[in-house]
């Protein structure tokens, strides 16, 4: 219903005159991608893989102000600290949903939005947005991304996170570039090599001003 309304209202929006069959196309398979998302991430799958579960458990325990797996023992058993914040915070809000369901409705919705910004990263970096949406597609219908949803991990919101950075990059806004390097990599490990690089490689756009932007990001991590 909302991915039906949400088209009358784009269509509603153009002027008339710039109505034409490429934006009718752009507009049909845009929202049919989104709508296939939908479809494939919450109806016909629920695989919730095991290690799912020890992020489950562990965002739960921070809602409940416990910090360890099992208590006493300082063990750090995750590698996804903003993950299990996302997950912590969104149980917090909406509590009365059981965290395995509410983590595939958020994978879900994580989903949509990173369709939605790689579609409008390509209409920036091709400039056709035909050529765009199709690009988006591919990451609508991936296999690889419909599993990635349905065992519960971090995968939905990592995807999210690097698609916004490259929007961010792509637009020069450094600022806001560092900050979502800095979510990536506290969503995996490898993730600081994300953020070293993309550190270097704002400083050879922007020249030595831009390091500024890092230093807050990188107190943070710190």
């Amino acid at each position: 219903f909302l991915i039906g309304r949400n088209f009358y209202l784009d269509y509603k929006s153009y002027p008339q005159q710039s109505f034409n069959t490429r934006t009718a196309l752009f507009e049909v398979v845009f929202h049919l991608a989104l709508l296939y998302i939908v479809l494939t991430r919450c109806l016909q799958f629920e695989l919730l893989g095991d290690d799912a579960f020890i992020d489950y458990k562990y965002a739960r325990a921070w809602i409940e102000g416990v910090w360890d797996f099992n208590p006493g023992e300082r063990v750090m058993g995750f590698t996804s600290h903003f993950h299990i914040m996302v997950l912590a915070l969104t149980s917090f809000i909406f509590a009365r949903v059981p965290i395995e369901q509410l983590s595939l409705i958020l994978n879900c919705l994580l989903q949509c939005g990173a369709f939605v910004a790689i579609v409008a990263l390509l209409r920036q970096l091709v400039g056709n947005p035909l050529l765009a949406v199709i690009g988006g597609s591919i990451f609508a219908l991936s296999v690889f991304e419909i599993i990635g949803s349905g065992i519960g991990k971090e995968q939905p919101l990592g995807v999210l996170l690097m698609a916004l950075a490259l929007l961010a990059m792509q637009q020069k806004r450094f600022s806001c570039f560092a900050w979502l390097s800095l979510s990536i990599a506290l969503i995996r490990p490898e993730g600081i090599f994300w953020y070293a690089i993309g550190a270097l490689y704002t400083l050879r756009l922007g020249g030595v001003k831009t390091w500024r932007v890092w230093i807050l990001p990188s107190l943070c991590f710190a």
